[in-house]
């Protein structure tokens, strides 16, 4: 498609035409920036989403992409269907819809195209939270040997923090071991430090809980490989899995989405990062993220 640069495709006029809100002079700046890598940080409150919908409308109006080049990402389905109200621009039949999604959504359905290349099969089951901890439960209630806590309540919240740990860092059991005890050593050595013991707090306390949790995930992990079980944790480490070592998968999805929104963006899971870089890095990507929800 050619771009249009006519006067009346501007993000103002074309927010006009829409009937919907006029864009800030910073507003403008990012709905009507190139299609290039574009990184958008800004608090609550201040429009991220609604700017991000008029970005898709802005792009296909000057005939950058076609609506169904467009890829959508955020985290919740409230915010999906915000992004894709906010970003209708008419009767698109002729040529097709944006893609809007969940982070988790996008990388299901990665793993259901592309799971056998990676060895896993892409019929497994989406579980719950809730199903995921009645799993744990029946876990731990099978256990013969001392838990760090009485508490099986506690224990099953513990595992399963440290389970989506593994998984939004991508470490196996045995590099969490490692690195768990490695931690505990250095915050118990700072906690002896004179001054240092309140900053410390309680961290060696949970690593130390953490690393004696580590069967409990292992045998989590075994239980859902037999099963044929995913949970929202294993959808994204997959996904990574599959963007970063089958380059023709990440090749045709790059080509099917040349722009793509990231909304609520961020930083602080290293499985989601390496994904969407192994996918879009130095493409027509922008993220919009919130300072308080980053690294």
């Amino acid at each position: 498609m050619t771009p249009t640069a006519s006067r009346e495709f501007t993000p103002q006029a074309l927010a006009a035409s829409l009937g919907i809100h006029t864009p800030t002079q910073e507003q403008v700046r990012v709905i009507s920036h190139r299609l290039s890598p574009l990184l958008v940080v800004a608090g609550a409150g201040s429009g991220k989403t609604a700017t991000m919908a008029q970005r898709v409308v802005y792009l296909v109006a000057t005939g950058q992409v076609r609506p169904d080049q467009v890829l959508g990402l955020t985290f919740t389905r409230k915010a999906t269907a915000e992004l894709d109200d906010d970003g209708s621009a008419g009767d698109a039949t002729d040529v097709g819809e944006p893609m809007i999604a969940t982070y988790n959504s996008f990388a299901g359905s990665l793993v259901r195209d592309h799971g056998l290349r990676i060895g896993v099969d892409p019929d497994s089951a989406l579980i719950t939270q809730a199903r995921s901890w009645q799993i744990v439960t029946s876990l731990l209630e099978a256990r013969t040997f001392q838990l760090p806590s009485e508490s099986l309540i506690h224990n099953a919240s513990a595992a399963l923090v440290l389970n989506d740990a593994l998984s939004q860092n991508l470490l196996t059991i045995d590099e969490a071991a490692t690195d768990l005890a490695d931690l505990t050593e250095q915050f118990t050595a700072l906690a002896a430090i004179k001054g240092c013991k309140t900053l410390v707090d309680k961290a060696p306390a949970i690593m130390s809980e953490w690393e004696a949790l580590l069967d409990v995930v292992a045998e989590l992990h075994d239980y859902k490989r037999r099963h044929g079980l995913l949970d929202f944790g294993d959808q994204i480490a997959l996904a990574c899995t599959v963007a970063e070592s089958v380059p023709e998968a990440a090749t045709q999805v790059r080509a099917q989405y040349p722009a793509v929104l990231l909304d609520e963006f961020q930083d602080t899971s290293v499985a989601q990062v390496r994904l969407l870089s192994a996918l879009f890095a130095d493409s027509g990507v922008t993220a919009v993220g919130d300072p308080h929800q980053a690294i």
